[in-house]
């Protein structure tokens, strides 16, 4: 469990947490503190957009 309150953090720590935030998925192992808050928030949002885009997307395809 990594509890440093760093802003800095392994390449591999820092791409884990990115895709279980924009998968939306939230482990809960690494939590942003701060204004990073914000930037977790806006990733997890674009995540669902672009996955509802996905998802409408490939409906159309599958459809025609």
């Amino acid at each position: 469990n990594n509890t440093t309150h760093s802003i800095s953090a392994p390449l591999w720590d820092s791409i884990y947490f990115s895709i279980v935030t924009f998968t939306t998925l939230g482990y809960g192992d690494f939590q942003p503190q701060g204004y990073l808050r914000i930037f977790a928030s806006l990733e997890a949002i674009l995540g669902v957009f672009f996955m509802a885009l996905f998802v409408v997307t490939l409906s159309r395809k599958i459809m025609r």
